[in-house]
């Protein structure tokens, strides 16, 4: 690993998440409307399945691996998920503007701790917030890096801020969790499906359809409740930032360039594994364009100015690389366990 100027950077050890506090972030996930509305039909679909596939057994242990996700899916650690997108904590001599950023915008935000900052080895563009309780971590790709100025990344930094000072990051979590159980349940659904086949082939009796037909739309019918989940996280956040750095011209100019980020509805029933190209945690996907985000930002009134914080003042500096892991490890691509970056 290298800095961009070419010296040499200290090698990446295990990245370690420091406790973070202030971060307003004190939402009982029983209290959070939006982990009800998530857990509800995830519940009943999977009671669903469960009832199809085995009764009344199978219906009873739907519902408890519905607790088991609600109870621990908003519970990740952040360190479990820098591990699965083979993220890199910066070592103490790199990104010394990135950590200013990090640092001037929790400041403002009333963070006493920032922030993890870790960078993902991709030219695939993204950021986001993982972490639960005191531990918190933003991860940008390296081709964000790449691709914006030092300005633009502190804007998308404090909208990252303000998920975590608005307690979004549990929901995410959750949804993240829901995804990757729908996957499994494709999974199972396509070996059974082989199992079926081959039964057949032999003049067997085949497997009920039924069950195996909801274990494969699993993942497709997960996307389309998580898209069809309101996006006003998004707009708080944006708001926030605004505030935080105190330019809303910025946050609306970076909010114009982002991609919705969706995918296809048939990357959910593809093989070898049901994965939409975002390289983002599914509940981030949005059928909002950029535009439209930026005109949404451009059109609420603010406070006066003598209200607002001043613009955020930054040195710039180098930046940080990656390019040392090698261009195949750079490209996006699908991963284990169902991530695309």
């Amino acid at each position: 690993m290298t800095t961009a100027d070419g010296a040499p950077a200290e090698r990446a050890t295990a990245p370690q998440i420091p406790p973070l506090a202030g971060a307003g972030a004190g939402l009982s996930l029983l209290r959070d409307r939006r982990i009800i509305v998530l857990a509800v039909p995830v519940t009943a679909y999977l009671a669903l399945t469960g009832y199809v596939a085995f009764g009344s057994v199978g219906l009873a242990l739907a519902v408890a691996v519905s607790v088991l996700l609600v109870m621990f899916g908003p519970r990740i650690p952040a360190e479990a998920m820098l591990s699965v997108y083979r993220a890199r904590a910066l070592s103490p001599g790199q990104g010394s503007s990135l950590r200013e950023i990090v640092a001037k915008v929790s400041a403002r935000a009333g963070l006493t701790e920032p922030p993890a900052l870790a960078i993902i080895p991709s030219l695939a563009i993204g950021a986001f917030s993982v972490g639960h309780g005191q531990r918190k971590a933003i991860l940008v790709t390296e081709g964000l890096l790449r691709r914006h100025s030092l300005p633009e990344i502190a804007a998308i930094i404090a909208h990252e801020i303000a998920h975590i000072r608005a307690g979004d990051l549990p929901v995410f979590a959750l949804a993240d969790t829901v995804t990757r159980a729908a996957q499994a349940m494709f999974t199972i659904g396509a070996g059974l499906t082989l199992v079926s086949g081959v039964l057949w082939l032999f003049g067997e009796p085949t497997l009920p359809w039924l069950p195996i037909a909801l274990l494969l739309a699993a993942p497709l019918l997960s996307s389309q409740l998580q898209l069809a989940m309101p996006r006003e996280h998004d707009r708080l956040a944006d708001l926030d930032a605004t505030g935080l750095i105190g330019d809303r011209g910025l946050v609306a100019k970076v909010a114009a360039a982002t991609s919705p980020g969706c995918g296809s509805p048939l990357d959910d029933i593809r093989l070898p594994v049901p994965q939409r190209r975002v390289p983002l945690p599914s509940p981030l996907r949005a059928h909002i364009d950029g535009p439209a985000r930026a005109a949404r930002l451009l059109a609420v009134r603010l406070p006066p100015d003598g209200d607002t914080l001043p613009p955020l003042r930054l040195v710039d500096g180098p930046l940080i690389s990656l390019a040392g892991v090698g261009p195949v490890e750079m490209r996006p691509r699908n991963r284990w366990p169902g991530v695309w970056f």
